[in-house]
């Protein structure tokens, strides 16, 4: 029988799986809605969406970011040309649409949904 200490204490591999899950769904999610919010030109910038590995926090907890990576063909960052999408610039004409921030709420439920699975998983490989 596991302490409630060591199921806290999950394994990196593990925290990695469900870290993963989770933003594998926050990343479809901010697609799909870039392309709903319009936020395609040449495709660039949510094509260049992508999750990283996981890191520690400064806190000692685990996290998996979702940002776009790389530059486009006009030497812009990816991640310069969303944050424009998502603010606005008014003086390039170019509207708000916040395609990250509106994706990222509606991902909450569904990417803690696959999380659990991942740990539910975990938990029934040690009998609990």
């Amino acid at each position: 029988m596991l302490s409630l200490e060591e199921i806290a204490a999950i394994p990196d591999d593990v925290a990695q799986a469900m870290l993963d899950a989770e933003a594998q769904v926050v990343e479809e999610a901010q697609i799909a809605q870039g392309m709903a919010m319009g936020v395609y030109d040449t495709g660039d910038t949510l094509r260049s969406i992508r999750r990283g590995r996981m890191k520690r926090t400064k806190e000692g907890g685990r996290a998996v970011y979702v940002t776009p990576q790389g530059v486009n063909d006009k030497g812009e960052r990816n991640a310069a040309v969303a944050f424009m999408n998502e603010y606005g610039v008014p003086s390039r004409r170019i509207p708000a649409r916040p395609f990250i921030a509106t994706a990222n709420a509606a991902a909450v439920d569904p990417a803690v949904a696959e999380a659990e699975k991942v740990y539910d998983e975990w938990l029934k490989s040690k009998g609990l």
